[in-house]
Formats: structure tokens, C-alpha cells, sequence
């Protein structure tokens, strides 16, 4: 990110999110990082004290990475030109104006900036309703996004398949940590098990150690794919550095299909 900066080459309104995207995306990385190192958590009901790894914040925030990841992809690597990153930024601003409206202002400033923000929600839906991607769409994604369903053209789903991403891994994980966002059930009888399992909480953070390394080394050679002028930085790292880099981008990646033997 730092890279990106000192070259000064994001200087379009709509590329500005990328350096948020990158921060956010070492803020939830740096949370897991200190979640691994566990919490004393002393039980009498359940007869034990011992340090517990917080699994079901660690799955919540590395689903939210994931998530990190395939926005950028679908803002930043995706798209064939400017037009259209410039269109599903448009679109991902309009699904925040109006989630924003539906909260409710009370003081003078908030009242203020709501008024304004329902005006370029007005000003954007003008844009993006006239404009010719938007008429290409399917039918059925438009009225998604007309009846405020969607923020983005794609699913996740979708994302995951268009992408060049190891689905064995990231979509896997992906679906298992949404259970422990969206059921209490299923996150409370997986952490039932954890706590009385030492080994599989250390399995599970084992294996999302392995999902940070592989994107982390993804979203890295995403970002020097489509800015060269970073490449200076990168290759001023320690070669042990980048030769781990390199292995976790493979780990990261789809397998190429093997030849069969003629």
C-alpha cells in the first residue's frame, strides 16, 4: 500500500477504496494473528481452565478477508476498462447510500449529511439506471439491484468461480465459516467442541493459517500484476521471503488440469 502511495498511480476518485480495502484487509489479518494466541478462560460448568482460542471471531473475520479479497477482485481485476470498474464502484456506493439512509439522524450534522447522501443516492441511481452496462445486464439482476437486492453484478458464488482461486480451499472455508456467522446453532455445538477438543481448535487454526498465507500471497501478486510499479518494493524483500510468497500464491491458486498420459 505503501508502494501505491510513493508512486502516486491511484489518483481516480473510484480507485481510492483500494487503499482501504489493503488496510482493512492487514487490520482483520493482524486481529487473527492475536486471537491465535488464545485467552484463560476458566469454566466450573463445564469443569476446566485452560486457554481458549476465540475460533468462532477468528472464522467471522476470516470470512470477512475472503470477502475483502473478491471485492478487490471484482473492483480491480475483473473488469476490462476503466468504464467498468468506474460502474460497480457506483454500484457498491449506491447499496451503501442506501443502507445509510435507513439509519436514523438526530443531530443537526447527521441530519444534514442524510439529506445530502439521499440526493446522490437520487443522482447515482439516475447514473447507473441509464447507463448502457446497466441495460446489458440480465433482467433479473437488474431488478435486483432496482429493488435495493444486490450491491454488485455477481454473487460470491460467482466470484469464486471466476477467479483464479484454489475453491477446495477458500470457497470451502468460505460456506464453513458463514454457518458460524448466520447460526448461533451450528457456531455453539462447533465451539462446544472446541472447547473440550484442545486439538481441534489448534486444527482449525491450523487450517486457517494456511487460508491467510495462500490470499495474503494472492492478493500480492494480484496487486503486481496490475501495478508494475510496485514490483521495485517487492523485490527488495529477503529471497526466503519470496520464495514463501511464491509457494503460497501456487497453494492459492487454481490447479492447472493435468495432461493425461498418451
Amino acid at each position: 500500500m505503501n508502494a501505491l502511495a510513493e508512486k502516486k498511480i491511484v489518483k481516480e476518485k473510484f480507485k481510492y477504496p483500494i487503499s482501504i480495502l489493503i488496510s482493512k484487509f492487514i487490520l482483520h489479518v493482524y486481529s487473527i494473528t492475536d486471537l491465535f494466541n488464545g485467552r484463560t478462560i476458566k469454566s466450573e460448568y463445564l469443569g476446566f481452565k485452560k486457554i481458549i482460542i476465540d475460533i468462532s471471531s477468528i472464522y467471522t473475520l476470516t470470512r470477512t478477508v475472503i470477502e475483502n479479497y473478491l471485492t478487490f477482485f471484482y473492483l480491480y481485476v475483473q473488469p476490462s476498462n476503466n468504464e467498468e470498474v468506474l460502474f460497480r464502484y457506483q454500484l457498491l456506493e449506491l447499496a451503501g447510500l442506501r443502507s445509510r439512509q435507513r439509519n436514523k439522524a438526530e443531530i443537526d450534522e447527521h441530519i444534514k449529511l442524510k439529506k445530502e447522501e439521499g440526493e446522490k443516492r437520487l443522482e447515482l441511481e439516475n447514473i447507473i439506471y441509464n447507463h448502457p452496462l446497466f441495460k446489458r445486464l440480465h433482467r433479473k439482476t437488474r431488478n435486483n439491484i432496482q429493488g435495493r437486492k444486490a450491491a454488485r453484478i455477481f454473487t460470491w458464488k460467482k466470484l469464486f468461480q471466476e477467479a483464479d482461486l484454489n475453491i477446495d480451499l477458500f470457497e470451502a472455508g468460505w460456506f464453513l465459516y458463514s454457518e458460524f456467522v448466520h447460526s448461533e446453532f451450528v457456531s455453539h455445538i462447533q465451539l462446544y467442541g472446541y472447547f473440550s477438543e484442545e486439538l481441534s481448535s489448534l486444527e482449525a487454526s491450523d487450517r486457517v493459517s494456511n487460508i491467510l498465507l495462500a490470499l495474503i500471497s494472492v492478493f500480492i501478486f494480484d496487486l503486481l500484476n496490475q501495478y508494475k510499479e510496485v514490483e521495485e518494493r517487492y523485490n527488495s524483500l529477503d529471497e526466503n521471503v519470496k520464495e514463501v510468497i511464491n509457494f503460497f500464491n501456487g497453494v492459492g491458486r487454481k490447479e492447472l488440469p493435468t495432461e493425461e498420459a498418451s
